[in-house]
């Protein structure tokens, strides 16, 4: 199975964006600047892992040129199988960064689902 960036934004839990960089982080191109006003984040257990796979600490940016970046949300702590972070910003890119991947020493950063709305 493959485990692209792509798998996080098809509308699908049964697989899944994953990665083992040290660099963690998925973008989304809206297409043109939108009304943004939440992103849900659909983490390890929704896809049938074990709720320790499970996102730890992220942050959420939004940006209208894919240069400038501002934070809309800072995770830390996480345990919960979805979370959703409201905000009232205009966007064209939405990125979410990893920085704790899971709940215990496994480095695999696995992200279901990136809902942007």
């Amino acid at each position: 199975m493959s485990e692209a960036p792509s798998k996080a934004v098809n509308g699908s839990l049964s697989d899944k964006f994953r990665t083992l960089t040290s660099s963690k982080w998925l973008q989304v191109d809206l297409g043109a600047s939108e009304p943004v006003t939440r992103v849900v984040v659909k983490h390890a257990a929704l896809g049938g892992e074990s709720a320790t796979c499970n996102t730890k600490a992220f942050t959420i940016k939004t940006s209208t040129d894919g240069t400038t970046w501002t934070t809309v949300a800072t995770v830390t702590g996480n345990t919960a199988a979805a979370t959703t972070h409201p905000m009232n910003v205009t966007a064209r890119y939405v990125r979410i960064e990893v920085t704790t991947p899971t709940q215990t020493t496994d480095q695999a950063a696995r992200l279901y689902e990136l809902e942007v709305y």
